[in-house]
C-alpha cells in the first residue's frame, strides 16, 4: 500500500491511522514535505484524474481518497487487494 498525502490534510491522517490500525505495512509519502512534492501531486493529477489527496495505491492500481478507501475497508474488498 502506497498512499501519497499532506501532513497536515486530515483525510490522509485518517488513512494512515486507519492503515495502522488495520495492521497493514504501507508507504506514506508527505507531498508537503518532498522536495518535488508539489510536482508530483501535478502529476498525479495528470495521471489519475484525481485532484484532491490523499492518492492510496495497492498493488499499482489507485483505490482514490480516504472514502473510497474506507468503503472498499467496509465491503471487505480492500482484504482481496492487499
Amino acid at each position: 500500500v502506497v498512499v501519497f498525502g499532506r501532513s497536515t490534510c486530515p483525510f490522509c491522517i485518517e488513512v494512515s491511522r486507519t492503515m495502522v490500525e488495520m495492521g497493514v505495512p504501507f508507504i506514506y509519502y508527505r507531498l508537503d514535505q518532498l522536495t518535488s512534492g508539489a510536482e508530483l501531486q501535478e502529476e498525479l493529477k495528470k495521471a489519475t484524474g484525481q485532484r484532491t489527496v490523499p492518492y492510496v495505491w495497492v498493488a499499482g492500481k489507485l483505490l482514490g481518497g480516504c472514502d473510497d478507501t474506507k468503503a472498499l475497508i467496509a465491503s471487505g474488498e480492500f482484504d482481496k487487494l492487499i
